[in-house]
């Protein structure tokens, strides 16, 4: 019996559980999100289509971006994201594509977004997905159709306070027999007491699992570049990240750690077009 048929087995295993609980595109998506410990429930910008779609909303611009993540540096626990934001007079548009892991075991999310902000005070979002869970040996394909909900509220100045419901109607897979995709429940907050700082705090509840608790701090060290760090608890993990943002380009890199199972990278990559008349 070879290694890399032992490793393959040792990974089907180790990720079966959480495959059938869909827990791994329901993370959040951007380096800028791993970087403050996937903490940005509150914090607009484009992977807030992904995280809270409701931050989408305070979108001015156009905006496109690319994602890619390698879960303890295996390549079967990569995941890769494309989003891209239209803000039009009415309503904010977005479009995104996640894929999570290899030929033989994958996860694909494809969704919809639309984003408004009814006054200066709060948006309200709504994220279309179609999901997709492939496990070619043994369990085949299974498909579900779910909603996202977001909220983002901007009471004071400096201060961004977000929920989000993932899958609230509790929508079941269509070939599982009593396996729901899980429903998840996150609050958050966002405090920028200046320039140069800001802070992020987020909890999420799913019903199948505890609290995790995440908190995030971001400097802006000069006008283009940003250091971040957070931590998470249950369970538990760090992370560093750096981001350099240059006219339209943005550029996010972040790393995470977990004491068992190591090192995760993530990168992301983002344009934003010239503001709309």
């Amino acid at each position: 019996m070879t290694y890399k048929f032992m490793r393959k087995v040792l990974l089907i295993l180790w990720m079966l559980p959480s495959v059938l609980q869909a827990q791994y595109l329901q993370n959040g998506m951007g380096a800028r999100n791993e970087g403050l410990a996937k903490s940005t429930i509150a914090v607009p910008h484009l992977w807030s289509i992904s995280n809270n779609p409701s931050g989408i909303a305070y979108l001015k611009s156009p905006e496109i971006g690319v994602f890619y993540t390698n879960r303890f540096l295996m390549k079967e626990l990569s995941t890769q994201a494309i989003a891209a934001v239209y803000p039009s007079k009415w309503l904010n548009i977005g479009l995104s594509v996640e894929h999570f892991g290899y030929s033989e075991l994958s996860e694909l999310q494809v969704g919809l977004a639309v984003a408004k902000t009814f006054n200066k005070y709060f948006s309200l979002g709504f994220k279309f997905n179609y999901l997709e869970y492939r496990q070619a040996e043994v369990y085949g394909t299974a498909r579900a159709f779910l909603v996202q909900i977001g909220l983002t509220s901007n009471p004071i100045k400096d201060i961004y306070i977000g929920a989000h419901i993932y899958n609230p109607s509790r929508a079941k897979f269509n070939t599982l027999v009593s396996q729901y995709v899980p429903t998840i429940f996150s609050l958050g907050a966002a405090y920028k007491p200046d320039r140069m700082v800001g802070l992020t705090a987020q909890i999420d509840k799913s019903l199948e699992a505890e609290l995790t608790y995440k908190m995030g701090v971001e400097f802006n060290v000069t006008e283009s570049l940003y250091i971040r760090a957070g931590v998470n608890v249950k369970p538990n993990a760090y992370f560093l990240g750096v981001a350099y943002y240059f006219k339209n380009i943005r550029l996010d890199i972040a790393f995470s750690h977990q004491q068992v199972v190591g090192i995760s990278p993530s990168a992301s990559m983002g344009y934003v077009f010239e503001k709309q008349p």
